[in-house]
Formats: C-alpha cells, structure tokens, sequence
C-alpha cells in the first residue's frame, strides 16, 4: 500500500495489483491542504496531518474502524474559544503498537498520540530559541520502533518573513518509551 496526498484529497495505491484502492476526501473538520501522510506496515490504515495542525486517522478494513478519527494535535487553546494553529509537519505509526502514532509540528512538540482511544500519551517541551519554539520539521520512527529520529529547525510555517537564519538546526535521536506502546 502506498499513501499519497493531492490537496485535501489522500489517494490509497494497492501496489500488489497497482490499482487505487481508496480515494479519500480530507476530513470534513480539516480546513486546509494535507502536510504529511503516513500509512500502518500492516495497510490497515493511514494517517493525514494537515497544515491547520489536525491529524485524521482512516482505517482501510472493519478491524481498526476504531482507528477513524480527526483531532487537534498541534494547537494552542488561548481560552474563549481561540486557538493558535500550528502545522503538522510529520505524523508515523509506532510500528510495535498497531493503535499508536506519534506527531510533530510548528509548536515545536513532539506528541504521542493512542489513536483507536483518541487519547495523548506524551507530549514534549518545545525547545526555544529567543522565547520562540524551534519547529519540528521533520521525523520518523525506526523500522523495530524501538527508535524515534526527528529534526527541529525553520519549516517556512511563516514565510520568508519568519525565517531567521539564525535560528539553529538540531537533530535529536531518543528511545521510544514502553507506555507508549
């Protein structure tokens, strides 16, 4: 199975038969265009991070119908019904856990997420620079998903306007904990 996005709409490719298997319109909460896209090694379900900061879940099969769901995952609540918005820049499955994912973004965080119960397991302080978070550009988890591999630097989230070039350029490498599995 392979996963790809064309402006609010994800497109499923069965590679065994080389056919599309699925065409999915963006969820109907999401507002803008898709940023990151990511499928379970089993294909029974893919994850779409969006550029207003949600990630939606789809399942592909009736056994992770749980799997389907749409949240804020990168998202600020300033109270009285404002938020601040900020990108997903990455969404990957947890290989050894079938209902998790893990999210990074333009706040600057790293979010574990437990997809079928729509819950948060983790979420990371954002590392500052000039009282500014540095945002999650990009990140991935290791095939055995023992490993958790992500880089902060600028994404462009505020144009050419916000680029400092100052700002630095970072790549972590961490463990990936067993509560999140």
């Amino acid at each position: 199975m392979a996963v790809f996005a064309l402006g609010r709409k994800a497109v499923v490719y069965d590679l065994g038969r080389m056919v599309i298997h699925n065409e999915t319109l963006a969820h109907n909460l999401s507002k803008f265009h898709i940023r990151a896209v990511a499928s379970w090694s089993d294909a029974s379900a893919f994850a779409l991070g969006y550029a207003e900061g949600r990630i939606s879940c789809h399942s592909l099969n009736q056994s992770t119908a749980a799997y389907n769901c749409c949240f804020k995952a990168h998202s600020q609540d300033l109270g009285s019904n404002k938020f601040v918005f900020h990108q997903t820049n990455f969404v990957r499955p947890i290989r050894k856990a079938p209902a998790a994912a893990v999210s990074g973004g333009g706040d600057g965080t790293i979010k574990a997420w437990r997809v079928s119960s729509k819950t948060r397991l983790f979420e990371s302080e954002p590392v500052l620079f000039n009282n500014t978070p540095i945002p999650v550009s990009a990140g991935d988890v290791t095939f055995d998903g023992n490993l958790l591999a992500y880089g902060l630097s600028y994404d462009w989230g505020m144009g050419k306007d916000g680029y400092n070039p100052q700002m630095p350029r970072q790549i972590h490498l961490t463990y990936v904990p067993d509560d999140w599995r």
